[in-house]
C-alpha cells in the first residue's frame, strides 16, 4: 500500500509544477500587457486642444455621449475627419481632426452631425428654427477650436 501512495505523490508532483509555472507565466504576461495598454490608453480623459467635428457637446460631455462609431467620419465628404487611434494622444475611436492636414471645410449642410446617433454631435448647437418651428442647421452657428495668443512673438 505504501508503494502505491508514493507513486502517486511522485505522478502529480510534476504536473503540479507546470500547473503553477504556466499559471505564473500567464499572470506575468496579462500584468506586462496591461502595463503597456495602460500607457497607451487614454480613455475617457480628455485631450487638451482637440479639434471635434462641428456640434461637439463640451469635452466631457463629448467623451461620456460619443459611441465611437465613425459614422461623423464617414459622413464627412472631405474625410476631414479621423477617429484617434492609441498613437494620436487622444481619447481612443473619437473624431478629430487636425486643420493642417485635413481641415473642416464647413459643409452648409454639415453631414457629420446628422449622423451622430447619441447626440455628441448636438443638431441644436449649430441649428435654429425657422419660421415653421423646424430645425435648420446653420454652419455659421458652428463654434469650434480654442484661440491661444502667444505673447512672446
Amino acid at each position: 500500500m505504501g508503494t502505491k501512495h508514493n507513486q502517486r505523490d511522485e505522478l502529480t508532483m510534476p504536473e503540479r509544477r507546470e500547473f503553477l509555472l504556466k499559471a505564473a507565466r500567464g499572470l506575468g504576461l496579462a500584468a506586462a500587457g496591461g502595463l503597456v495598454w495602460g500607457g497607451l490608453i487614454t480613455e475617457g480623459r480628455p485631450a487638451p486642444f482637440v479639434l471635434r467635428p462641428p456640434g461637439a457637446l463640451p469635452e466631457q460631455q463629448f467623451l461620456a455621449a460619443c459611441l465611437k462609431c465613425g459614422k461623423c467620419v464617414e459622413a464627412c465628404p472631405y474625410d476631414a475627419l479621423d477617429l484617434a487611434k492609441p498613437e494620436d494622444n487622444k481619447p481612443i475611436g473619437t473624431p478629430y481632426f487636425v486643420p493642417r492636414t485635413h481641415p473642416c471645410y464647413l459643409c452648409k449642410d454639415i453631414p457629420c452631425v446628422p449622423a451622430c446617433p447619441t447626440g455628441a454631435l448636438d443638431k441644436k448647437l449649430v441649428g435654429e428654427e425657422d419660421e415653421n418651428g423646424e430645425l435648420v442647421l446653420n454652419i455659421n452657428l458652428a463654434k469650434m477650436g480654442l484661440a491661444v495668443l502667444d505673447r512672446e512673438t
